[in-house]
């Protein structure tokens, strides 16, 4: 998420902003650009139902210059001494960015405290950046136990924050406790599980149950390559896919996949699949295929029973027809030029008892 105006002074009243950090050149292309960016407040965002939103929120406040709601959002403890002082904190900050860790939640007596791992890296007037990393913490009270005035939404509590010698980037904390960093891989992960969550987790079957079962955790996986077009000296880019659990059956699971990179930020993925007819000697008793044939192509945003290799940058999938396996489709789908394309398809649609596939589309070879 990416936010502005927000100076030091009052977002990260704990730092001793005296201390002097590594600092990164910007070309005068991107300089412009953040500039530009900074001068358009982003939407109005005003969420307390989580401690991550919460921040999010507070944040937002501010890059909107509106003081009087990030002073609200904090409890009796508040950054500044006073209001005047916390708005008159707010000069020499044009630009700030924030990356939100895994947040940890613990219940006491009717309320919720999340703890919010953050890294936040900003940016003066004259363009020189800082990194700083720490934990905000938020309380929520029950609305239920709310029975009199005046009703409490929810509030930061504090505030722990401290300079960065790392990137940006490489400074988001693990959790609130400790020195561990989070790797990009569980970064992106993170990233694309808030999209994931907003956009499908509540149409997936697979989370009706009370947990996940072990081995079906979401996952992440890292791949380096090249496009076509690109130099023979240019260093390899670099992307991640990330896969969780959506759909669940009796003998089938379908995940959702989403494709990231840093230059096109989190994408879902869709795969061609070929639409078949299929025509059965008998068609009361589908044993024996009397004719296959593609008759057109759809996309999918699902690979049921699915697996991916980082290595060779393809995904296979196994669709059972039925429990017993004999009637099935199997896919695969490589990764080329930015794009997964499908590369080969096999259909067994004989419900007899064997596993006989025939291929139905090869191009199982590099171009």
């Amino acid at each position: 998420m990416r936010i502005f105006l927000l100076p030091l002074a009052g977002a990260l009243s704990m730092i001793s902003v005296g201390v002097t950090l590594a600092q990164e050149a910007a070309s005068p292309g991107a300089e412009n650009q953040r500039q530009q960016e900074a001068a358009t407040p982003p939407d109005y965002k005003d969420d307390r139902t989580t401690g991550a939103a919460l921040v999010e929120s507070y944040f937002n406040a501010i890059a909107r210059k509106e003081y009087n709601r990030a002073w609200s959002y904090f409890d009796s403890d508040k950054p500044s001494k006073t209001f005047e002082d916390f708005v008159a904190g707010f000069k020499g900050t044009r630009d700030i960015e924030i990356e939100i860790g895994k947040p940890e939640e613990e219940g006491a007596a009717g309320s919720v405290y999340t703890n919010v791992p953050v890294a936040i890296r900003s940016v003066d007037d004259k363009g020189q950046e800082k990194v700083f990393t720490g934990c905000y913490t938020a309380r929520s009270v029950n609305p239920q136990m709310q029975e009199e005035p005046d009703f409490n939404p929810g509030h930061l509590t504090s505030a722990k924050l401290g300079p960065s010698d790392a990137a940006f980037l490489a400074s988001v904390p693990a959790s609130c406790e400790g020195k561990e960093r989070l790797s990009e891989e569980q970064l992106w992960l993170l990233r694309a599980q808030r999209v994931f969550d907003a956009e499908r987790r509540a149409t997936c079957s697979f989370y009706d149950r009370e947990a996940v079962p072990a081995g079906n955790e979401p996952k992440a996986y890292t791949i380096e390559y090249n496009f076509s077009h690109d130099e023979q000296d240019m260093p390899r880019r670099k992307g991640f896919v990330l896969e969780f659990p959506c759909s669940l059956g009796a003998y089938n699971l379908g995940q959702t996949y989403y494709f990231a990179t840093e230059t096109d930020g989190i994408k879902p993925l869709h795969f061609a699949v070929p639409e078949l007819d299929i025509r059965y000697e008998n068609e009361e008793d589908p044993k024996d295929v009397d004719s296959m044939r593609i008759i057109g192509y759809n996309t999918v945003s699902e690979l049921i029973n699915a697996s991916f290799d980082p290595r060779t940058m393809t995904f296979e999938s196994f669709s059972k027809w039925r429990s017993v396996g004999d009637a099935s489709s199997n896919g695969r789908w490589a990764f080329r030029n930015g794009e997964f394309s499908l590369i080969y398809f096999e259909v067994d649609a004989s419900f007899d008892g064997e596993i006989n596939p025939q291929d139905v589309l090869n191009f199982d070879a590099g171009p």
